[in-house]
C-alpha cells in the first residue's frame, strides 16, 4: 500500500504492468527537455528556472527508477518514484480533460428590463453576407424565404455601406456609431475598443434595458471590448478553454509546449447557427421586461461549404445564379456553396424570429435592425474567396433592414446609410441619449416616413471604408507592436508614431483607405496605388468596379483624395490602440483566414 496521498487510486494503477511502465513518461520527458535546452544552446540555458527544475527532477527521477539495487531501500524508493510519477501523469491528463471539456458558465439569469413600456431591441447579424447575392436585392440562385418576409415588413436600404471587410472592426461601428479610426478596433488582432467608446448595450443598459448577447466567433469575443454593458455576453467557443489553459502557462515554459498540439483535437474557434438558437432561446427564457438581444451568425463564413439539402438545391439552381462569379474556377465554386450557407443561415433567421414571437407576439413591441458586417470577393478586384483586403462593392455594399413594430407593409430606401447609423437609430428607437461621440445619423425619421433624406456633417461627400487587416503570424508585426508597448511607458508620441512607420511593414499592399460616394469610390493602398471608380457602371457580370478611371479623371481623382484627406484630419483616434497578440491568439485567428 501506498502512503502517497492518492491512497487507493494509486494502488489500483499500479499493480498493472502496463500503467508502470507509463510512469517512466513524466521523466522521460523531464529529460528531453533538458536535452532540448542543451542541444539548442549548447552551454547555455535559456528557458524559465522552473525548466531547469523540471528537467532536472525528471533525471533524477530517471536516474533512481533504473539503477540496480545498490542498497536495501532502493527498490522502495524506485517504486515510490514510479508511484508518484504514474499519479502526476494520470491527474494531469483528468484536469487536462475536464479543462477542455468543460464549458466555463454563462449567467443566463438575466436582469428585468426596468422599463415595460420600450420597445425590445434587437440586432441580427449576419457574417460575410454580401447584398447582391440575396433575392430582396436582385441576387438568383437561391431562396430565402424567411429573410423575404422579415423585409415585406420592413424599411430595406437598399445602399447600406460598411466601415470595412473585417468582422471586429465592422462590428465594433455597428455598436459605437463611429469609424474604426476613432473606436480603435482596426483588425481581427492587435487591437481593442477604445476605453472611451460608449457602446449601444452600454447605452440602453443605463435606460432600463436587460442586455444580452450570442456571438458565434472569436474575433468578437468580449475581452476585445464588445462585452461593454452586456448583462450576459455568451462567447462561449472551441478553443477558448485550450486557450485559457495556454495562458495559464507561461509561454517560456519549454516542456508545456506539446500541449499546444491539443488543439488538432478541438474545432475551429466558431459555433454553428444551430448552437447559437439555443443560447439566445436561454436567454429570451429569463429575461423579464424590455431587453436587448444582439445574435451573431459566421455560418456563410470561408470556408464556403454548404450542407445537406441547402447544398443540393444551391446546385439544382445553379443555371439561373446571378451575380456570376468573376474570378477562376475555385471563386465559381465557392460561391455556389455560399448561397447554400445563406439558405441555412435564412432558417437559423427563421427559427430566430419565431422566438422572438413567443415572447411578444406578433412582434408588436420589438424593433429588430438586420445586416451585414461584410461581404465576400469571388474574383472581384482580383480577390478569389476572400475579403480581408478589399474595398470594393463586394465587400463594402452589405444588406440592410429596419423592421419596426406595427410596420405598414415593404418600404425600401436609397438613401445613402452606413454601420455607423445603427446605434444612434436605435438609441432614438429605444429611447436612450445619443452619445456625443456618434459620428453616424438618426435613420427614424426614415424609418416612420417622415423624411426621406438625413443631413450629415462628416460624410457629406462620402463615407469613409479602409481595410486594415494585419498578418498576425508576421514577427516584423509582433515586434513592432511590443516596441510600441514598451515605448508608451516613456514617451506616448513616439510610441504612436512607431506603430504607424513599423506596425504594418509586411502588409503595405493590402492596407487601404477609401471613400466612396454616390458615384466615385477612391481608393488608396498604402504602396502608393490609387483607384477610381465609377459606380454608376456596371458590366455584363453584375461587376461595378472593373476599370479603374485614376489615369482619365485627373480632376475626379484629386477632388475624392482630397475629400479623403479631409474626413482622416477630423476622425478622432484613441491614443492606445495596439496590443500585442500571443502565439495562441494568433494561430486561433489563423484558423479563420486572418
Amino acid at each position: 500500500m501506498t502512503y502517497l496521498p492518492f491512497g487507493i487510486l494509486l494502488d489500483f494503477f499500479t499493480q498493472r504492468l502496463a500503467l508502470r511502465r507509463l510512469s517512466f513518461l513524466f521523466p522521460c520527458f523531464a529529460l528531453a527537455v533538458l536535452g532540448y535546452h542543451s542541444a539548442r544552446n549548447f552551454y547555455m540555458l535559456s528557458g524559465s528556472p522552473l525548466d531547469f527544475v523540471f528537467a532536472s527532477l525528471g533525471t533524477l527521477f530517471l536516474v533512481v527508477s533504473l539503477t540496480p539495487k545498490l542498497w536495501p531501500l532502493t527498490h522502495l524508493i524506485q517504486n515510490r518514484i514510479r508511484n508518484f510519477s504514474l499519479a502526476f501523469s494520470f491527474l494531469g491528463f483528468l484536469f487536462l480533460v475536464g479543462f477542455l471539456a468543460i464549458d466555463r458558465s454563462v449567467q443566463f439569469s438575466a436582469p428585468i428590463g426596468q422599463n415595460l413600456d420600450k420597445p425590445n431591441i434587437v440586432v441580427i447579424t449576419l457574417d460575410t453576407l454580401r447584398a447582391d447575392v440575396l433575392p430582396m436585392y436582385g441576387g438568383k440562385g437561391l431562396e430565402t424565404p424567411n429573410l423575404d418576409k422579415l423585409a415585406a415588413h420592413s424599411l430595406v436600404f437598399d445602399d447600406m455601406c460598411a466601415v470595412s471587410p473585417i468582422t471586429g472592426p465592422s462590428h465594433a461601428s455597428i455598436f459605437t456609431g463611429v469609424m474604426p479610426p476613432t473606436h480603435g478596433l482596426r483588425s481581427n488582432g492587435p487591437f481593442n475598443l477604445s476605453v472611451n467608446a460608449e457602446t449601444l448595450a452600454s447605452s440602453l443598459s443605463r435606460v432600463g434595458y436587460a442586455t444580452g448577447a450570442v456571438i458565434s466567433a472569436y474575433p468578437i469575443r468580449g475581452e476585445l471590448g464588445f462585452a461593454r454593458g452586456f448583462d450576459v455576453y455568451d462567447d462561449r467557443l472551441p478553443k477558448m478553454n485550450y486557450r485559457r489553459l495556454m495562458d495559464l502557462m507561461p509561454n517560456a515554459f519549454v516542456w508545456l509546449r506539446p500541449l499546444s498540439y491539443l488543439k488538432l483535437f478541438i474545432g475551429r474557434p466558431v459555433i454553428q447557427g444551430d448552437l447559437v438558437l439555443e443560447r439566445t432561446q436561454e436567454f429570451l427564457a429569463e429575461v423579464k421586461g424590455s431587453f436587448f438581444l444582439w445574435a451573431h451568425f459566421f455560418d456563410a463564413h470561408d470556408p464556403h461549404v454548404a450542407h445537406g439539402e441547402w447544398k443540393e438545391k444551391a446546385h439544382a439552381m445553379s443555371s439561373e445564379a446571378w451575380p456570376k462569379a468573376v474570378g477562376n474556377d475555385f471563386s465559381a465554386e465557392s460561391l455556389l456553396e455560399y448561397r447554400g450557407q445563406i439558405m441555412e443561415i435564412d432558417q437559423y433567421v427563421g427559427r430566430l424570429i419565431a422566438q422572438l414571437e413567443s415572447v411578444d407576439p406578433n412582434l408588436e413591441n420589438t424593433v429588430i435592425f438586420l445586416l451585414s458586417d461584410h461581404g465576400q470577393c469571388f474574383g472581384e478586384g482580383g480577390f478569389d474567396v476572400t475579403h480581408k483586403p478589399s474595398l470594393f462593392e463586394a465587400t463594402q455594399h452589405i444588406p440592410a433592414l429596419l423592421y419596426l413594430p406595427n410596420s405598414k407593409g415593404a418600404r425600401r430606401t436609397d438613401f445613402p446609410v452606413n454601420q455607423i447609423d445603427v446605434m444612434p437609430t436605435l438609441c432614438s428607437l429605444a429611447g436612450a441619449t445619443i452619445p456625443a461621440q456618434v459620428q453616424g445619423v438618426d435613420l427614424s425619421p426614415i424609418a416612420r416616413m417622415e423624411q426621406s433624406t438625413i443631413a450629415r456633417d462628416l460624410f457629406q461627400d462620402g463615407f469613409y471604408m479602409e481595410a486594415f487587416q494585419v498578418s498576425l503570424r508576421g514577427k516584423v508585426v509582433q515586434q513592432a507592436i511590443k516596441r510600441s508597448l514598451a515605448a508608451r511607458s516613456g514617451n506616448e508620441a513616439a510610441a504612436i508614431d512607431l506603430t504607424v512607420k513599423q506596425n504594418w511593414l509586411t502588409d503595405k499592399d493590402l492596407r487601404k483607405q477609401a471613400i466612396r460616394g454616390a458615384k466615385w469610390k477612391y481608393i488608396y493602398t498604402f504602396n502608393g496605388d490609387e483607384s477610381l471608380f465609377d459606380l454608376s457602371s456596371i458590366n455584363s457580370l453584375g461587376q461595378r468596379e472593373f476599370d479603374s478611371l485614376h489615369l482619365s479623371e485627373p480632376d475626379v481623382l484629386k477632388q475624392q483624395k482630397t475629400a479623403l484627406q479631409s474626413i482622416l484630419k477630423r476622425l478622432p483616434t484613441p491614443d492606445m490602440p495596439t496590443q500585442a497578440l500571443n502565439s495562441v491568439e494568433q494561430n486561433l485567428l489563423h484558423e479563420l483566414g486572418y
